[in-house]
């Protein structure tokens, strides 16, 4: 009797899920060969979000258990009580991160040799629920260069860093260099109808880690009841 399976679908109240999700991107591109022919700028926004809420309207009910005694009168032993209503919110889940990105670019051909050169600045916010925001900036750069479309040299570049590491090792370079070779553009191959691509490609470059911990670099002596000397407290 105390799992009435009508009353736990009426009068027990209702959870109410509520989430929300907003994306936007704002891109332009505006190009400067009236100054210098190949100069190019672009710029980019971009902002998502998400929510995820919960609403809880629960309330409890009165059952009773029925005993007849041998004389035949009826009494009611009651369990729980018809209780008001208990409204409650809460939010499960709150995301928010934010992008910009400023790039200045060069793409020229003159002849057989073509340019291809871009400066880059961006930055990137991700907010997660109370955590302190997460803030990736950094200034990268590429330069690229082809003879005829079939020997590429690049060199890049990027400056870049989080707010999660100390002061003083924030920011870090990382260069990169790269050889092609596009073989498919060769004479030799060019009567072979079932190669349409083929090229050789070798590149070296040094890359950083950003899973760095959430403020690890932090170190503390005290921080709560106990004092730990090793591993016991």
């Amino acid at each position: 009797f105390q799992n009435n399976i009508y009353a736990q679908l009426n009068s027990t109240g209702y959870r109410k899920g509520y989430e929300r999700n907003m994306l936007a991107d704002l891109y332009l591109k505006r190009n400067f060969d009236n100054l210098i022919k190949g100069l190019w700028a672009k710029g980019l926004i971009s902002f998502s979000g998400r929510l995820s809420q919960d609403i809880l309207r629960n309330k409890s009910f009165a059952t009773y258990s029925m005993t007849v005694d041998p004389a035949g009168e009826t009494s009611y032993k009651q369990f729980s009580n018809n209780d008001p209503q208990n409204n409650s919110a809460s939010v499960d889940n709150q995301w928010r991160q934010g992008y910009v990105e400023f790039d200045l670019g060069y793409t020229r051909q003159f002849g057989k040799n073509g340019i291809d050169a871009v400066l880059l600045y961006s930055q990137n916010s991700n907010r997660m629920n109370s955590d302190l925001p997460l803030i990736y900036k950094g200034l990268s750069g590429r330069l690229a260069y082809n003879y005829n479309e079939k020997y590429l040299a690049e060199l890049a570049f990027g400056y870049n860093g989080a707010n999660r590491y100390p002061e003083g090792f924030r920011y870090r370079l990382f260069p990169a260099v790269g050889l092609g070779w596009n073989i498919h553009e060769e004479a030799f191959l060019r009567e072979y109808s079932w190669i349409n691509r083929l090229k050789l490609f070798g590149s070296y470059g040094k890359t950083g880690n950003n899973r760095n911990g959430y403020y690890s670099f932090n170190q503390y002596f005290f921080d709560g009841d106990k004092v730990y000397f090793g591993t016991t407290p």
